[in-house]
């Protein structure tokens, strides 16, 4: 349940949920740092090819999360510049080594 989100995963599809906890625990993002210190556990899911979706993807995206009760969606999109890899609203909550460790290549 917790690689996979079910208990029959259809294994076809290559995404795997992974616990982002330690990443968020030395953030600058207060809600997920203090969620972390308080034992709540941080989870992203990795989608490959989304990175030249457009803002407005990713708006829905947040306002569906928000239609079936969640507060919100955090997101970060790697996009390949070397000026500026990382966007998304959580991007500048991340240190510069916490951003490599997170990186789509990294274990």
């Amino acid at each position: 349940m917790l690689k996979y989100g079910s208990d029959k995963p259809d294994l076809r599809i290559p995404i795997e949920i992974r616990d982002v906890s330690a990443l968020f625990a030395e953030s600058g993002f207060q809600p997920s740092k203090a969620g972390v210190a308080a034992g709540m556990v941080v989870r992203a899911i990795p989608v490959k090819s989304i990175a030249d979706k457009p803002r407005s993807f990713f708006d829905k995206l947040v306002e569906f999360a928000q239609s079936v009760g969640s507060k919100g969606l955090a997101y970060l999109v790697w996009t390949g510049d070397a000026a500026n890899p990382i966007k998304g609203p959580l991007a500048k909550f991340l240190t510069p080594s916490s951003r490599n460790r997170c990186a789509p290549n990294a274990t």
